[in-house]
């Protein structure tokens, strides 16, 4: 377990953008849908990038906001685990239930807000790779608390920690291990982009003309020029 002195925890790594990605959550099934509750529980990684990811002895952690409480660990991965480039691991409560998942154990989710931190084996196992405090309230979307939509990340490439990145999926019981029925693919391309977002865009950089004027374009390292 992890005690409540996060500020151990280095988190520089939370700056970065990582492959792996908490992508679903089904924190609260409807039991109107003979979904009983922590037996339809998951939570789905997905891999974002074009390589496959070793996970091994990476752990994901829930924390409850409040004063004094524990982070508990909700499953640790074990030896040379990997999750494959566009590829979706299910972590579940009951394992039988979802086709491919992993099962937790005992833990669960509860049926309200809380924190997720998925952390891997460097730092002591402290390392965030990816964070998520998530709430059953405005301005997180509400269907997700026991009217069956699991919560879906909209693009694995927003910011998920930001209640505007998710949704509630639109089929109830959610998509684990298949791609997010909210799923909206709205990647500009550098052009596309005006200069507050392309100066907070990694892969762009905005090229100033003068006079207030100027265009934005890919980055171009300098390793791929040619040199003379």
């Amino acid at each position: 377990r992890l005690y409540t002195l996060i500020c151990l925890l280095c988190f520089n790594i939370l700056l970065s953008t990582d492959c792996v990605v908490i992508n679903e959550i089904h924190y609260n099934p409807d039991i109107d849908q003979n979904q009983e509750d922590e037996n339809y529980e998951f939570v789905e990684l997905y891999n974002k990038c074009d390589e496959a990811i070793n996970i091994s002895h990476w752990s994901l952690y829930r924390h409850d906001s409040c004063w004094g409480c524990y982070y508990d660990e909700i499953y640790q991965f074990e030896n040379n685990v990997y999750i494959e480039a566009d590829s979706y691991i299910v972590l579940a409560h009951n394992s039988d239930y979802y086709e491919g998942s992993i099962d937790w154990g005992n833990e669960f989710l509860p049926n309200h807000g809380t924190e997720l931190i998925l952390v891997d084996s460097s730092c002591n196992g402290e390392n965030i790779k990816d964070y998520v405090n998530y709430d059953d309230s405005s301005p997180w979307a509400i269907e997700p608390d026991g009217d069956g939509p699991s919560l879906e990340l909209i693009n694995p490439n927003f910011d998920n920690n930001n209640s505007d990145s998710w949704q509630a999926s639109y089929v109830v019981g959610g998509t684990p291990g298949s791609a997010n029925s909210t799923y909206e693919d709205n990647d500009d391309t550098c052009s596309d982009l005006n200069y507050w977002d392309c100066i907070s865009n990694e892969g762009c950089e905005w090229i100033d003309l003068g006079w207030w004027s100027g265009y934005c374009d890919e980055v171009h390292n300098s390793d791929d020029d040619d040199d003379d």
